[in-house]
């Protein structure tokens, strides 16, 4: 499995823009494509919709959605931020993934029948 971000330069404390998606989009491309994960874990909204254009973030959490755009199986997780976890709702549903993500993730070291 690979976690990954949609932006590898960024570092201010706001939102990336378009053209910081745009910019870094080839390197996730080519890490994805290294690496050939059998499951990619998008951190937060951004990331999953950078991977999986036109599918909502928040229909998507608790399943692996399949990327149209990079061909790939993407499982979505709030974005881990200290602003983000003080809220208690935000802080219980990404606990609750992070549960099921383990699950999965663990599923991933069984060998695939056939």
């Amino acid at each position: 499995f690979y976690i990954c971000n949609a932006v590898r330069c960024y570092t201010n404390n706001e939102q990336p823009t378009a053209k910081h998606l745009e910019r870094c989009e080839p390197f996730l491309r080519i890490e994805i494509n290294l690496i050939k994960p059998k499951l990619v874990i998008a951190m937060g909204a951004i990331a999953f919709e950078q991977l999986c254009p036109g599918v909502q973030f928040s229909e998507s959490l608790k399943t692996i959605v399949k990327s149209s755009k990079f061909g790939v199986n993407v499982f979505a997780v709030h974005y881990q931020s200290p602003s983000n976890l003080k809220d208690s709702a935000t802080k219980i549903a990404f606990e609750d993934q992070i549960e099921v993500m383990c699950g999965l993730v663990t599923a991933l070291r069984d060998p695939i029948p056939g």
